[in-house]
């Protein structure tokens, strides 16, 4: 979804970004969420969900999905506070390039 992804930022720093994709009819996914360190517990990355999900909505999505390391506690905060619901485990395979 090209006219999605947003950047925000201050004073020309990037502080955060949302990168977005639709990966079927009605369903978009958050593909990047990502708000700078030094930025975080301001609001920034709800901003950046909320703002993605709005700007979809006249593209007929009707849900968003997203994935999140399950270590990533803050993160799973955030998302259970603006309603997304666990849907399934994602294993992840690594594979070295030479």
């Amino acid at each position: 979804e090209p006219s999605i992804p947003r950047v925000l930022r201050d004073g020309g720093r990037m502080v955060g970004l949302v990168l977005t994709t639709r990966v079927a009819p009605g369903t978009i996914h958050l593909a990047q969420v990502a708000v700078h360190p030094g930025r975080r517990r301001e609001g920034l990355g709800r901003r950046l969900v909320e703002e993605a999900c709005r700007l979809s909505l006249p593209r007929a999505a009707r849900q968003a999905t997203l994935l999140v390391g399950e270590n990533n506690t803050a993160a799973h905060k955030l998302y259970t506070s603006m309603g997304f619901e666990p849907r399934a485990t994602f294993i992840a395979a690594t594979k070295a390039i030479s």
